[in-house]
């Protein structure tokens, strides 16, 4: 943001919104979570699985680091 020269006074700050691009490890993982759940219950399941299919926390907390006033 220092080198864009988009500071805490820029004049377009209320036009500039956050666009970060992400991955959420595929639909393989998802899917494979999910038959794990109905097979042997929620006790399997990986505590990182919902960070990890949560694609939005990455671009969210960058807009609030920014000031930028768009959502991700």
């Amino acid at each position: 943001m220092r080198a864009s020269g988009l500071g805490e006074d820029s004049p377009i700050k209320e036009r500039t919104g956050t666009y970060v691009g992400v991955g959420i490890g595929g639909l393989a993982s998802i899917e494979n979570t999910s038959r794990i759940l109905a097979e042997k219950g929620p006790n399997r399941i990986t505590p990182y699985f919902i960070p990890a299919t949560i694609s939005n926390l990455a671009p969210d907390r960058c807009r609030c680091d920014t000031g930028s006033r768009d959502r991700a």
